[in-house]
């Protein structure tokens, strides 16, 4: 069990010093401008990994041990396993409709093929695994 937090601590730490890293960059170029679809989707790709960090040490520290407590990390992580990857792929699909000069033969393409992860998560997740409402 303290491997399993030291881990995640070693992760917490990496992705901390990344964020820290650019946090400049990003205030000077993305914040204080209009808010689009593109910069909320970059803000969600940017953001969703300590968003997802955040609710599930929360859940792991409050409610460790918990049957049913144990079955909310459940499913918030196969929640988020799913948003984290929709969200790379709208990132993708807004970064190859601008560099393909606004094409969305090419965009459908690349968003479909991104979607593969995320329909086998949720095949792996709620079907094979049988995830049930709470």
């Amino acid at each position: 069990m303290f491997g399993d937090c030291s881990r995640t601590l070693q992760v917490a730490l990496i992705v901390s010093y990344d964020y820290l890293s650019t946090l400049d960059r990003e205030v000077r170029l993305v914040r204080g401008r209009k808010l689009t679809w593109a910069k909320a989707i970059f803000l969600l790709n940017r953001y969703w990994a300590v968003v997802f960090f955040l609710l599930n040490f929360v859940l792991m520290v409050v409610h460790m041990g918990d049957k049913q407590s144990c079955l909310k990390l459940t499913y918030a992580w196969e929640v988020g396993k799913v948003i984290g990857p929709l969200v790379s792929v709208a990132f993708s699909g807004t970064r190859i409709y601008a560099i393909s000069y606004q094409n969305a033969t090419i965009t459908s393409v690349v968003v479909l093929l991104g979607m593969g992860p995320v329909i086998a998560d949720i095949i792996v997740g709620i079907i094979l695994k049988g995830l049930k409402p709470l």
